[in-house]
């Protein structure tokens, strides 16, 4: 007991320093965020009214942002608004016409989180440094990588009931929810040696090297390839402005990496080579809408479950094919997520919900893309990269990662042409 109130009163006392400024109120809420993910055991049980330690500190956290930004009359950028209320407002009319409610609310409270995140993000971009949001990204991700790293040295890879490959993934539930926080970390390790100089540059170096290997050790393929997408995209792009020692440097140690884990690499290809010789052989057993497919493990099982999802678009009807079967409702009819944001989004929302998305990406894109810096728009990238074999907009983690990448790219941005004025 005594232990509680000492940790309610140093978390309060916490607390009380973060609400000075945005950068350090994000820094202690993504502090928090992590360890409570790292704790999934206890801290994904319900304790009241169905409402678990994590849903607590997400909702209490909400409630902290809005009352943040109406007392310091922070200016809700328009750029993203508009997609943002239509998007939520589509999903409304679906679930509406769904009679899923229950849905919506999980669908509306996830994207006002991002909005809220993004907004406050847009004035860490722009009040801030690059050297300062290189520091709070690093800072405030660096629990995730130390818990996973301590736990592979103590512990060993983590076993997934009902998954074949174990990871190196600590005291975190899946892959995909430390996968985030890796992101969010080499960004910050990007960002750092893109803005510096001298030894603290080679400090970001090494940084960025301990964010592969944690990466490396968390084997999310998907995770993993978008990584390496957003590695390439940033080094081509900024090339003149990191001296070629360094890109040098990385490639070097990311062929040495290879190297080290060749036999799973190749094994990964073999896979993926036989699944699309098995496919070609005869496409029409693993492709239909309509009939009976074969029950296949190709590519990990994605195939089959896309046409499974899209089977309920397809036979939906009128009303579906404009709106969708309801918000967060494949996981409940089918059992799992689509893996696949674009199908997941054509199914649930519907054609119209699929164009405010892809409405919403391509205008978040071109908000950030700015010649100075490719970082934000390289990780952007990335992410959409990821949306093709997993689900980030479904995710907290990677809500906030894409909040950081879209807010601070677009402060960053805003910031540059002000001072070019």
């Amino acid at each position: 007991m005594t232990y509680l109130i000492i940790l309610i009163i140093l978390s309060g006392i916490v607390f009380v320093y973060s609400i000075k400024t945005p950068y350090r109120l994000i820094g202690v809420h993504f502090v928090g965020r992590g360890i409570i993910d790292s704790s999934s055991d206890y801290t994904y049980i319900n304790v009241v009214a169905n409402f678990s330690i994590a849903k607590i500190f997400s909702v209490f956290y909400i409630g902290v942002f809005v009352i943040y930004i109406y007392v310091h009359r922070y200016r809700i950028t328009g750029q993203l608004f508009f997609p943002i209320v239509i998007y939520i407002m589509a999903a409304l009319i679906s679930s509406v016409m769904a009679e899923n409610i229950s849905g919506f609310a999980q669908f509306a409270t996830k994207w006002i989180y991002f909005y809220l995140l993004f907004t406050l993000a847009y004035y860490i971009g722009r009040q801030h440094s690059l050297g300062d949001v290189a520091k709070l990204l690093v800072i405030s991700s660096f629990y995730p990588i130390a818990n996973q790293l301590l736990y592979a040295i103590i512990q060993g890879p983590k076993c997934i009931t009902g998954q074949e490959i174990c990871s190196y993934i600590g005291s975190f539930y899946h892959e995909s929810e430390l996968a985030s926080w890796i992101f969010i970390f080499i960004m910050g390790a990007s960002l750092g040696i893109y803005h510096h100089r001298g030894i603290i540059r080679r400090v970001y170096v090494l940084i960025f090297v301990i964010g592969i290997i944690s990466m490396y050790f968390n084997g999310y393929r998907t995770a993993t390839i978008a990584l390496s997408v957003f590695i390439i995209l940033m080094f081509l792009k900024n090339i003149k402005k990191i001296p070629l020692l360094y890109n040098l440097s990385i490639v070097l140690f990311l062929i040495g990496m290879g190297i080290i884990q060749h036999e799973s690499i190749f094994s990964s290809l073999n896979v993926y080579l036989s699944d699309i010789v098995i496919f070609l052989e005869d496409p029409g057993a693993y492709i239909s809408l309509t009939g009976q497919l074969i029950d296949s493990e190709l590519f990990s099982g994605r195939l089959y479950l896309y046409n499974q999802i899209l089977r309920l678009y397809v036979n939906g009807g009128l009303y579906v094919y404009l709106l969708g079967i309801g918000p967060e409702r494949i996981s409940t009819i089918i059992g799992t997520f689509a893996h696949n944001e674009y199908i997941s989004t054509l199914v649930e929302m519907g054609i119209i919900g699929l164009f405010v998305f892809c409405w919403f990406l391509i205008r978040s894109y071109y908000l950030i893309k700015y010649k100075q810096n490719h970082i934000f728009e390289c990780m952007f990238l990335s992410i959409l990269i990821t949306a093709l074999a997993t689900m980030p907009f479904h995710d907290l983690r990677a809500i906030i990662l894409m909040a950081m990448v879209l807010g601070i790219g677009l402060g960053e941005r805003n910031k540059i042409k002000r001072n070019e004025l």
